[in-house]
């Protein structure tokens, strides 16, 4: 478990959740937390949020800690502008983020095993039908599995992960290899990047367009490279065989922990296994560069690729799901 200064007592918060909140449906257990109970409420939820990235190996020792401070930091002041915080009377709560937009993130969430399950599916439809929800469950402990299941949310994306140390060479690599990327071919890989996101983003159920998808993917990533094949934190490289250049590759250092953002192979150059061997040589140069944790994204959740990333050692950190409440699953509201 993991603590940040003296902890607020069991009992004081679980009044908070019985006494102090304001009731938002009255044939629902289920309340909105005020401001000013706030920063109570985030030093007990911030250890169940890292506890539980911990556990699923998304998450170091050192990064808990950070995790628990940038929480608790968060709802100092109260609930910020666009957050909200749900809770029932058992002890459960979800944190959403982006409430006056269409789409929303569950930022994470706790239901407990009095927690009745039925109540926050009727509550979920209610208020937020017609917007998107993003929800990330963490391992296999991540208590807002039960739920997600009664909403039929369906799964979008999985993030794979391991021990550095422990990822091995995948069976079917091409021997391909890895060079620092010029500034001439980051274009060339950003595009290429994009378009691959665009199109997994789509399958993996956003609520967009292709080309709309593209274009949000390259925005996004124009601006996290802003600095082109030297942004700080970032890794570009060019992936080699032959003699000849068959694609890309994105890998991001932070605090000990690689991300491989983007692999890409051109499409003559696909079905050789050069992914494959890309993806042991970003391990090969994250563990040289002190990393202990790599992961990568896999779009969506049910990519083949996901057995390709076990063979090479790594679990399921992660996984994110997409649901749209809906007016027709939700009773009527009673205020």
């Amino acid at each position: 478990m993991w603590h940040i200064g003296e902890r607020t007592p069991s009992k004081f918060l679980k009044r908070i959740h019985l006494q102090t909140l304001v009731p938002y449906h009255k044939s629902m257990d289920i309340y909105k937390l005020e401001a000013e109970k706030a920063p109570v409420w985030a030093w007990s939820a911030a250890e169940i949020i890292a506890d539980t990235r911990l556990a699923s190996g998304g998450l170091s020792r050192g990064g808990a800690a950070d995790l628990m401070r940038s929480v608790i930091s968060t709802f100092r002041d109260g609930v910020p502008e666009n957050m909200s915080v749900w809770c029932d009377s058992a002890g459960g709560w979800l944190w959403v983020d982006g409430t006056d937009s269409s789409h929303m993130r569950v930022r994470a969430g706790k239901l407990s095993s009095d927690s009745d399950i039925s109540s926050w599916v009727d509550f979920i439809h209610s208020e937020f039908a017609g917007k998107t929800l993003s929800w990330c469950v963490w391992g296999d402990n991540d208590s807002k599995r039960a739920l997600l299941k009664a909403l039929e949310a369906r799964p979008s994306s999985v993030v794979m992960g391991g021990p550095v140390s422990s990822v091995l060479t995948p069976s079917g690599s091409s021997g391909a290899w890895l060079r620092p990327m010029g500034a001439g071919e980051l274009m060339r890989f950003q595009v290429a990047a994009a378009n691959e996101l665009g199109v997994a983003q789509v399958a993996s159920g956003a609520y967009m367009s292709v080309d709309e998808a593209r274009r949000e993917a390259f925005r996004s990533i124009e601006a996290e490279l802003r600095d082109g094949v030297a942004s700080p934190g970032h890794r570009l490289y060019s992936l080699c065989h032959g003699g000849q250049t068959v694609g890309g590759a994105w890998l991001e250092i932070d605090s000990g922990v690689a991300t491989v953002r983007s692999v890409v192979v051109d499409s003559e150059a696909r079905g050789e296994g050069h992914r494959r061997a890309a993806l042991a040589a970003l391990a090969a140069a994250a563990h040289m560069e002190g990393a202990r944790v790599i992961n990568t994204t896999v779009m969506p959740a049910t990519h083949p690729f996901t057995t390709v990333l076990c063979d090479m050692g790594m679990g399921i950190v992660s996984t994110d799901y997409i649901h749209k409440p809906s007016l027709a699953h939700a009773p009527a509201l009673v205020h």
